[in-house]
């Protein structure tokens, strides 16, 4: 047997032959993130576009595989081939997951027209979603006619399957009561088509009614449903027609076409090869819903004289594209390309083609490590053996701590005492010595100064250094590489580090695309320094967003933002807490209070009327305490009614509390806690209080079981946060 070619574009020759050793090789080379994978992708690239691409998806032990298994066998007996990616992210293993079930594919291991790979996360940034799509890709190219994408989990919340895939196939079965509900409450986006397997199971017409009442919630987006009974031979054939059905129905308005053509239009030919073929891969572009849209309005902004030219200069440092692309090629390698992912549920909530740029995926949970590693990897010897120091509130901490780990560089990092205790133990984690100083950044910033006089360390400023503002600004290249045509670009806005960065970047790829930043309403020096051109330090409150709590702009910053920046808007915590719930439930993203102020920002109109437009908002990190994220997704979740709290009274005798039960199990309401009170003036002698929490659908839902709890004859409040 001959060796398989080294050269990376004979090998992709090889996968378009066909060669299942060349095809295997491929995706590993992929999935270990091998240097040579760079120039593979970028020869398979311009030949995608072929295969008819099926994801299924759903909880655990419903019968997914036993379907993949069945469909693979109806596409061959159909005379198609079929490629078959098995994704299992939570997985332990290290090498892909290998799991029992999949023995269910073993018949056609002998199969020419079959190919099998299972595949687990690895940790890395984009983790199973990156790589598996660029196994489809490889499937793609090798001439599968159809390539099946299988994932554990409910709906698209692993790998976000619709980004990868034409149809999304939903397996259920009798007792997936939690994907109902999921789908009930808008968790769970439904899918093109649902397998409901294991159809001859008892209780079979109950879970029928009640999953045709959840789908007929959007009689427009209700899919096809589709009863299967895999040993009986039956449902199998009409889940792949529906999905077929479905897919011809994507082109209707080209949406497959274009989604196709995404990866040649924005392939090595654009000039990305300077970052590798990594770089030069576009996201897939998912199915959307979006059809029969308004175009985007195309609002052109003339730039203010002379900005684009003169960059952001101190001492003759100028910070312009040039040094942003150098930037991006010196810590390549070390920050990732975090993924632009699409939000239908943000789009349909404002009428935008919205897009996330998940900065909360990178390396030490934020940005941070891009400006922090370009900083440092320019160090001289005399410099690194003094070692570095920054005031930071945690983000660029740790991100400034790797950096200098990597190259053996001593690290101090001074922090606010109410930091994170993530970020602190993060940071600890990545062998910085810690000091914690003052309630606010800036107090930590003046001791990280007095340390630096007194030891002679590096200081690395988290925002007001050229260099770390040109690396910052590597998200901006990423951004138009991927969305050339964005509209307008939101970003979460500090010290101005990162929004500088990016509206460089943007400004110069092109000039029209709007640039908006956000900041606290708690914290928000920037908003007054634009309206007087006079830079000062903001008071300061407190905020659940603390990675963007600088009381004062930088000097390099300032005048970037004032020159590029459209304008810079606050929202208050309240407006954060619920990006983050909604991000969470939704995404399927950890955020933080700083990297979802943008979000925020959208919900809450300060953007204006983005309708029609393309819009990407910045997920600035993700580092958020766990404690913290606890309180917020309760405070959240009561804010928009999910969760009801209020008080009322009876008579304290054997038999009353379950009366009162009765009304609440009779209305489908979960308890989540209770408090009984017998002390108070207001009580009679024989009555008890009670402080009852509840889950509800929403505020009309929570009036609804007030009003039946009155008309039960018990005196019943709603209780405000407090």
């Amino acid at each position: 047997m001959s060796a398989l070619p080294a050269d990376p574009a004979a090998l992709a020759e090889l996968v378009r032959t066909g060669d299942r050793r060349a095809i295997a090789r491929a995706i590993s080379r992929i999935e270990d993130e091998d240097p040579v994978a760079e120039e593979l992708v970028a020869a398979l690239w311009p030949h995608v576009g072929r295969a008819r691409v099926i994801g299924v998806t759903g909880p655990p032990g419903v019968g997914k595989s036993t379907l993949v298994g069945a469909l693979v066998s109806e596409v061959r007996r159909r005379g198609d081939t079929v490629g078959v990616v098995a994704v299992d992210p939570s997985s332990p293993f290290t090498q892909g997951a290998v799991l029992g079930d999949r023995v269910r594919l073993v018949e056609h291991d002998t199969d020419d027209g079959v190919f099998f790979r299972s595949m687990g996360s690895r940790g890395r940034l984009g983790g199973v979603a990156e790589a598996t799509a660029l196994a489809v890709a490889v499937l793609d190219c090798a001439g599968f006619d159809v390539v099946l994408v299988e994932t554990v989990g409910a709906g698209q919340s692993d790998i976000r399957v619709a980004d990868l895939v034409d149809v999304v196939v939903l397996a259920l079965q009798p007792g997936s009561g939690d994907s109902v509900q999921a789908i009930k409450a808008g968790v769970m986006e439904i899918p093109d088509v649902v397998a409901l397997t294991k159809s001859d199971l008892p209780g079979v017409d109950a879970f029928r009614g009640e999953l045709r009442l959840a789908l007929g919630i959007d009689p427009d987006r209700a899919p096809l449903l589709v009863e299967v009974s895999v040993p009986n031979g039956t449902g199998v054939s009409e889940v792949l027609d529906a999905a077929e059905r479905v897919r011809a129905g994507l082109g209707d308005d080209g949406v497959r076409e274009r989604r196709r053509a995404a990866p040649q239009r924005g392939g090595p030919d654009r000039g990305r090869a300077r970052r590798g073929a990594r770089r030069s891969r576009p996201a897939l572009r998912p199915r959307g819903r979006g059809r029969g849209r308004a175009a985007r309005a195309r609002r052109a902004r003339p730039a203010r004289a002379g900005a684009a030219d003169r960059g952001a200069q101190r001492g003759g440092a100028v910070i312009d594209l040039d040094r942003i692309r150098t930037a991006a090629e010196r810590i390549r390698g070390v920050a990732f390309d975090t993924p632009l992912l699409h939000s239908r549920h943000l789009s349909d909530l404002t009428g935008a083609d919205v897009w996330l740029k998940a900065e909360n995926l990178q390396r030490t949970g934020s940005f941070k490590i891009r400006g922090a590693a370009n900083r440092v990897q320019q160090l001289d010897a005399d410099e690194r053996a003094r070692g570095v120091i920054a005031a930071s509130a945690g983000n660029h901490a740790q991100g400034l701590a790797l950096a200098a780990q990597s190259l053996g560089v001593p690290a101090t990092i001074c922090m606010p005492i109410d930091a994170s205790l993530t970020k602190v133990e993060a940071t600890r984690g990545y062998g910085a010595r810690i000091e914690l100083e003052g309630v606010a950044f800036d107090d930590a910033l003046a001791h990280a100064l007095a340390i630096c006089e007194r030891e002679g360390s590096v200081f690395v400023s988290p925002f007001d250094d050229p260099d770390v503002i040109a690396g910052q600004g590597t998200v901006g290249l990423e951004i138009m590489e991927r969305m050339p045509d964005a509209d307008l670009v939101v970003v979460p806005c500090g010290g101005g580090g990162l929004i500088a960065g990016v509206a460089t970047a943007i400004h110069a790829l092109r000039p029209e695309t709007r640039v908006v930043g956000v900041q606290a309403e708690a914290c928000a020096p920037f908003v007054r320094a634009l309206e007087t051109g006079v830079i000062e330090s903001a008071p300061s409150a407190g905020t659940i967003a603390d990675g963007i709590a600088v009381k004062r702009p930088g000097e390099n910053t300032f005048p970037i933002v004032r020159d590029l920046v459209e304008r810079v808007v606050t929202v208050d915590d309240e407006q954060i807490a619920a990006a983050m719930t909604l991000l969470v439930e939704r995404q399927k993203l950890a955020v933080e209070g700083a990297g979802a102020a943008g979000v925020a920002a959208l919900l809450s109109g300060r953007l204006g009327d983005v309708a029609g437009q393309r819009v990407v908002v910045v997920l600035s990190g993700g580092n958020i305490d766990l404690l913290l994220m606890q309180g917020v997704m309760r405070h959240g979740l009561t804010t928009a009614g999910r969760y009801m709290r209020f008080t009322t009274r009876m008579v304290d005798r054997p038999g009353s509390l379950r009366e009162f039960l009765d009304i609440l199990t009779a209305e489908r309401v979960n308890i989540v806690d209770m408090f009984h009170h017998r002390d108070g003036t207001d009580l009679g002698v024989k009555d008890t209080a009670v402080d009852i929490t509840v889950e509800t659908r929403d505020h009309e839902h929570g009036e609804h079981v007030l009003a039946r709890i009155r008309e039960g004859g018990y005196p019943a409040e709603r209780m405000t946060l407090s």
